[in-house]
């Protein structure tokens, strides 16, 4: 290109000051992008319950707002010149610095009833939501800029988001690793604002060097073609490539998603396992937008694809995902088929990425493509499934897919590469959700045998014909397809026919999966099962002798620790001659109310309405119908409700509100406590229920730091003998339990405070105590 007079290209120093510029901005505004993310779900998180879904409903509302981001950087770079451009820039940058810092007050919000999905994007909006529009913007609309000046590399400025990514993965990792085991959210959010202003400061910085380094001729035409770049061979963008990239988008989208959703439930929702799944995300593409693109090759990713998923489903027929070590092994594996996966989708982006004219439209096409993926997961799924299957919708057909990638001969040119993979992979995925919806359909409730072998014979048969007009529709794709699709339905209806006899109750909510499931001992007595997650948490003898049916069983089994502190505080208050309260946070199926005497009253705390429908359901579990005393349900999170009882109100407040493995942190900071405490007589008694798999909860309770006279005292496995008849059952009737009690020294029985199974318990002045403010659950790990 010859230079007009006046328009000499710069140096090649000038050209590393604006191109080391440009990516301080854009580290910048990436690392304050995945900053607020993990910042703001954990300010919500107390409001929810603890819930999982936070983090997936959370990306949603941000996958929103990155989208409305794109679509302000796409129009107003079509409508405005740069200089109007990036003064209106600025302008929107100064008011939305007006709304910082955010806060939130997570013990005095209250949600709405039912699914609070809603709710929480439009609470995210009020709060981080024009903020994070202004930086979700910041990334494109600079890129786009960047290819309008006469740096040498304008036409190729896509290394500008390899930098971006590089920046939201720093930012990924400060959070957990530095940011929250450091500061509290309030603090963290004056230290958000402060690089906001920094923000600001280098986009200005980078809207004048852009201003005074325009490229005149660049502005008013399309750049010369780039021979180096794989661009399609026209300006025009087609609408196949379009939906392709949108495609390509969504699967991984979706898929990291739903591993995030499968680690937090099994675990706990804390920003480590909502991080790692979003920086392989976003690893894979500054990987496929860099040199490293073709490290591994494409069939070298379909296999890696196929052995973790065979590796997968060996674990699972096989039972090895019951221990600790193979669900962290689960883990591994889940987590490198997704980087895989997203390695290998995102590599077709990158082959079909347009030039840098069509820069903003390429990203708001991917954009959307994330968003719907989002939406799947947080909207569509929960609406179409019963329970949490939008993850395997995604993974078997990339099973397929990387096995239709590994036995290809040859590769196609980019184009056809990604056509091809966008249509093959769309109908595998098709095709999976519509033979999870009939399993769900059928598993979901009891029926007879015959009507099962018909609904699975029409089923296979209508979905096998589909399957063939849907490969023959979309055209010309291998015919090894069609064998695929009736091994599909096949593998499917054999799930089907495996599991449908067990199952009364398959749903889901906000707040988790529900299954109540059938079991029958060696004598064939019957048992309802209630697993809540991947969590046995009620087991109830079916039986005609109310006296059966309401022996508390599994963690609540006559000599389990719950079961001696609650019996032995009972004896001991019983001189006074008093009907007892029973506070309970957590309702389950209502196995607690089986400790009730004559005049006494247990008041429940239950945030999830799915949980209350099934423990009030005789068909499902008869503990509250069988109580002997009076029962009461307050719906909604149990913190923000119990506030509202009188001080004084309860003998006993049992904590007993984890669903699967996962935490309510909030439940368990020292405000917390101290308001629980309110809430008990003077001689009543503070229990935790504090079984977990994963988290050594005790070093909690030993950070707390309590009023004179007070003590804590936990109790484990030490000193519990496992009842002989356990093994009667497969899940067993027995289950260990870790216990600790807050009370009075003076109102704790002899029981407790002279048994060998219950140890007193020192505060450690070396454990920062967990506020509402502050906790690091990183710190309680069992390693």
């Amino acid at each position: 290109m010859v230079e007009k007079p006046g328009h000499q290209p710069p140096s090649r120093v000038a050209d590393c000051c604006q191109a080391g510029l440009f990516t301080a901005t854009i580290l910048v505004s990436a690392f304050l992008l995945f900053w607020v993310q993990p910042l703001f779900a954990k300010m919500i998180l107390p409001i929810l319950g603890g819930s999982s879904s936070v983090w997936t409903t959370s990306m949603l509302f941000f996958q929103f707002t990155l989208l409305a981001g794109y679509l302000y950087a796409h129009f107003s770079s079509r409508l405005l010149a740069a200089g109007p451009q990036i003064l209106l820039h600025l302008i929107l940058l100064g008011a939305a610095f007006l709304s910082l810092p955010f806060y939130i007050d997570s013990t005095n919000a209250e949600t709405p009833a039912g699914s609070p999905v809603f709710w929480v994007l439009s609470f995210a909006a009020l709060t981080v939501g024009l903020p994070f529009f202004m930086v979700s913007a910041t990334a494109p609309l600079l890129q786009r800029w960047f290819s309008l000046t006469r740096h040498k590399d304008r036409d190729n400025p896509y290394f500008l988001y390899a930098a971006s990514n590089l920046g939201s993965m720093a930012a990924l990792f400060c959070f957990p690793l530095i940011f929250e085991p450091s500061f509290g959210v309030h603090l963290q959010t004056i230290y958000w604002r402060t690089a906001y202003g920094v923000l600001a400061a280098l986009f200005l910085a980078s809207g004048i060097v852009t201003f005074t380094n325009l490229d005149f001729e660049n502005t008013k035409k399309s750049p010369a073609k780039d021979q180096a770049l794989p661009a399609s061979e026209s300006d025009r963008i087609s609408t196949a490539s379009r939906l392709s990239w949108v495609f390509l988008a969504f699967v991984p989208s979706s898929m990291m998603l739903g591993l995030t959703s499968h680690v937090t439930t099994d675990i706990t929702p804390i920003a480590m396992f909502w991080i790692v799944p979003l920086a392989i995300y976003l690893l894979s593409f500054v990987l496929v937008f860099s040199r490293y693109r073709h490290l591994i090759g494409d069939k070298g990713l379909a296999a890696i694809i196929i052995l973790c998923t065979s590796a997968l489903i060996l674990m699972k027929f096989a039972g090895f995902v019951k221990t600790a070590d193979a669900a962290m092994i689960s883990i591994a594996l889940h987590t490198t088929l997704f980087f895989a996966t997203a390695w290998l989708l995102h590599g077709y982006l990158s082959s079909s990425r347009p030039r840098a004219a069509h820069l903003t439209e390429f990203y708001l096409w991917l954009s959307i493509g994330g968003m719907l993926g989002g939406m799947f997961n947080a909207v569509v799924a929960p609406i179409i499934f019963n329970q949490v299957y939008e993850y395997y919708a995604i993974i078997l057909p990339v099973y397929f897919f990387a096995m239709k990638v590994l036995v290809e001969k040859k590769s196609a040119g980019a184009a056809a590469c990604q056509s091809g993979a966008t249509i093959n992979l769309a109908t595998l995925f098709g095709m999976f959700v519509v033979l999870l919806l009939v399993a769900d359909t059928i598993m979901s409730r009891p029926i007879t045998a015959t009507v099962r072998w018909t609904f699975v014979a029409g089923s296979t048969a209508s979905v096998v014909i589909a399957g063939i007009a849907a490969l023959y529709a979309l055209g010309r794709l291998p015919r090894h397809l069609v064998f695929y699709v009736i091994v599909l339905a096949v593998l499917c209806n054999a799930l089907v026919l495996y599991s449908t006899h067990t199952n009364l109750l398959l749903t889901r909510s906000f707040y988790g999966s529900l299954k109540v499931k059938v079991k029958h001992d060696s004598d064939g007595v019957p048992y309802h099962l209630f697993i809540h997650g991947s969590t046995q948490h009620n087991l109830q003898r079916v039986a005609a002798d109310a006296r059966e049916r309401t022996e508390p069983l599994l963690y609540y089994h006559r000599q389990a620790n719950l079961t001696h502190a609650i019996r032995a505080i009972q004896s001991h208050q019983s001189h006074q001659h008093r009907p007892l309260h029973l506070g309970v946070v957590g309702l389950g199926a209502g196995a607690t109310s089986a400790y009730l005497e004559e005049g006494d009253t247990a008041t429940f705390y239950e945030i999830d309405p799915e949980v209350v429908a099934m423990a009030k359901n005789r068909n499902y579990f008869t503990f509250l119908d069988d109580a002997r005393g009076q029962t009461e349900i307050i719906v909604g999170d149990a913190r923000l409700q119990l506030q509202k009882a009188g001080n004084d109100s309860f003998d006993i407040l049992l904590i007993d509100a984890f669903s699967s493995d996962s935490v309510p942190v909030h439940l368990l900071t020292a405000e917390a406590v101290e308001m629980y405490l309110h809430k008990l007589k003077d001689d009543g008694v503070l229990i935790f229920h504090l079984s977990n798999r994963y988290l050594d909860l005790k070093k909690v309770m030993q950070g707390y730091r309590l009023p004179d006279g007070s003590a804590i005292y936990y109790a484990s496995k030490r000193g519990v003998e496992k009842p002989a008849d356990s093994a009667k059952l497969s899940v067993g009737l027995f289950s260990h339990s870790r216990v600790a009690l807050i009370a009075k020294e003076s109102a704790l029985p002899e029981e407790i405070t002279l048994s060998t199974r219950w140890l007193k318990l020192e505060h450690d002045p070396d454990f920062t105590t967990w506020t509402d403010d502050f906790s690091n659950v990183l710190g309680v790990l069992k390693f």
